[in-house]
């Protein structure tokens, strides 16, 4: 196989032996199938797990084995230098690589393309040719690009930018970048069908995550949104179970009429807030209450993944702290299937907003919207995977 002239270039000098240093991937090569997935940072591994879902639902012997540039999350660094790649590659024997947005290194590149192995990259962006802007080659971009067999971008936009920088429009697809979409919370069906039942035509949301800090800026925001709807239920979900007597002790303290999981199962009509005893019904609630507060986002910026509500058809209010979901946060924001609110008050007005029953159904939907598309994008890269994997076959 011919090596482009700009990459024999940019190797110049690299091929001297490295110090072999002691790795995490000594253990015995996995049975079956072997991707070798380069990352750019530890906060890809979430997603790098959905895709392996996506890959195993059609196929059990099939193992990812991940590389970061430092080791972390029980993952080994990169392998650095031609003995040590080639150390890697020997005991591995990946049938794919794959570069999930990760600068493409023109010395792993020769080698694995040596190696026959396809190489493709997914979620990608210009980061693919950050490595290129090191070494003043011409044509170097161009060259570690088309050497890839498929480049699955993030968007159009990137697919541009690549096209722009060197890359095969046959080579691009631009499919979008993976959902790190929790499975399904559990629940039971006749609970539900009995709390929805009592419930009746009564407005309902749910604080799911509350903490004492915030507690009584929750509780302002319901008073608020109770002027316009008499009737509205707020459901709480404390983060910790034993904070829940205490919650209930300052709510009507307050002067609200307060129910809990615990002691009266569900609310009767006089029940202004119900407090659950604790998360573990959130499967439940958030199949009840068509608006979901992630509580947390006042405060300390701890929340629940955006996507759980979202995934179950409840509309999602988050405050100004949304760490560590900000890129899912800011995905439903843009197409409303999420609001942000500054404080208590506007958390309250946003709750108002949503009791009617078309404004939710929109944002819900459009939630709902992103939580499936971001599903449909880890298995259409798993079909991508699988069609190069069968065409190595073919070829061999």
């Amino acid at each position: 196989m011919t090596r482009p002239l700009a990459i024999s270039l940019s190797l110049w000098g690299r091929h001297a032996p490295a110090r072999l240093v002691s790795r995490s991937d000594d253990g015995p090569r996995p049975d079956g199938i072997v991707i070798w997935m380069i990352c750019a940072s530890p906060v890809q591994l979430n997603r790098v797990a959905v895709l392996q879902s996506a890959l195993r639902s059609d196929q059990d012997d099939i193992t990812i084995v991940t590389t970061l540039p430092e080791a972390a999350d029980s993952c080994a660094c990169h392998p650095q230098g031609y003995a040590e790649i080639t150390r890697f590659l020997d005991h591995m024997r990946p049938d794919l690589a794959v570069w999930m947005d990760a600068p493409l290194d023109p010395l792993t590149l020769d080698i694995v393309t040596s190696r026959r192995v396809p190489k493709i990259a997914i979620e990608a962006t210009v980061m693919l040719t950050q490595w290129t802007t090191r070494q003043w080659v011409p044509g170097l971009s161009r060259a570690v690009l088309r050497s890839l067999n498929k480049i699955a971008a993030c968007k159009t936009s990137d697919k541009k930018a690549l096209v722009k920088k060197g890359a095969q429009l046959s080579q691009m697809a631009a499919l979008g970048r993976i959902a790190e979409t929790p499975p399904p919370l559990s629940y039971f069906e006749d609970e539900r069908q009995s709390f929805a039942a009592g419930l009746g035509t009564r407005p309902v949301w749910l604080s799911a995550g509350v903490e004492m800090d915030e507690l009584e800026m929750i509780a302002q925001a319901h008073r608020q949104a109770s002027l316009r709807a008499h009737r509205l239920l707020l459901i709480i979900a404390p983060r910790n179970a034993e904070d829940a007597d205490q919650m209930v002790a300052a709510l009507r303290a307050d002067g609200f009429h307060v129910a809990t999981r615990l002691h009266d199962i569900e609310p009767d009509d006089a029940t202004q807030i119900f407090v659950a005893d604790g998360m573990e019904e959130l499967g439940l609630w958030y199949r009840i209450t068509p608006v979901t507060f992630l509580a947390g986002s006042f405060h300390n910026g701890l929340i629940r993944h955006p996507f759980e509500p979202a995934a179950l058809g409840s509309a999602v209010l988050v405050g100004p702290e949304m760490h560590p979901f900000e890129q899912e946060l800011t995905q439903l924001c843009r197409v409303g299937g999420a609001k942000q609110v500054a404080d208590a008050c506007a958390l309250g007005f946003a709750v108002e907003l949503l009791l009617a029953a078309d404004k939710v159904a929109e944002m819900a939907h459009a939630a709902w919207d992103v939580t499936t598309q971001g599903a449909n994008v880890a298995q259409q890269i798993a079909a991508m995977l699988f069609a190069e994997l069968d065409q190595r076959y073919v070829d061999a």
